[in-house]
């Protein structure tokens, strides 16, 4: 089988951290649990520019390394591994490229990975796009807009409850709460 993985909020914390440093840096009380979309300006009072700077700064700062790993995910990666075909799809910013290789590497990650288009641009391929043509069959992911997309175009989604997802629901979309729910799935 072969299995796509998102990697913010999937494989390594991402937006609680992000968070974090928004309200450290700008004294602001954001939290995790009000973000009602990945995107942060339609949860928070701050322009979409803000946010980009904000997380931008967030990676800039080096903060990014320190990230922790959900719970299990290293383990359960490396023990699908075994006798699936594993990639990376995430729509991570073009200039967190360098870093997010780095990151994987750093972890013990030798899995490829593909950049499908960020949200701030027009060029390049979506996750589905990916997914379809990679002929992933199966996608974990966390954000609603991917998952409802690679669903519709028949690729099955198991997706990570978040704030920012809920209220998603489509015949080939499991929503679960753990690695070890992903583990269950696909053995």
């Amino acid at each position: 089988m072969k299995i796509g993985i998102d990697l913010d909020d999937v494989v390594w914390e991402h937006f609680g951290p992000v968070l974090d440093y928004i309200n450290e840096k700008n004294g602001t009380d954001f939290k995790l649990d009000n973000l009602k979309t990945f995107k942060i300006w339609e949860s928070f009072d701050i322009s979409r520019e803000e946010a980009f700077d904000s997380v931008k700064s967030f990676h800039d700062s080096g903060k990014m390394d320190e990230v922790s790993f959900i719970d299990g995910a290293r383990e359960i990666i490396k023990d699908l591994t075994k006798g699936n075909e594993l990639v990376f799809v995430t729509s991570r910013a073009p200039y967190f490229k360098e870093q997010t290789l780095n990151l994987l590497k750093k972890n013990g990650f030798e899995i490829p990975i593909f950049f499908s288009r960020h949200l701030n641009e027009e060029n390049g391929k979506t996750k589905f796009e990916i997914c379809r043509d990679e002929k992933i069959d199966v996608m974990i992911e966390d954000s609603s807009n991917h998952a409802v997309e690679c669903a519709e175009g028949g690729i099955k989604v198991i997706l990570f409850d978040k704030p920012w997802n809920q209220g998603v629901e489509y015949k080939n979309i499991i929503r679960i709460k753990s690695w070890m729910e992903v583990r269950s799935i696909l053995k």
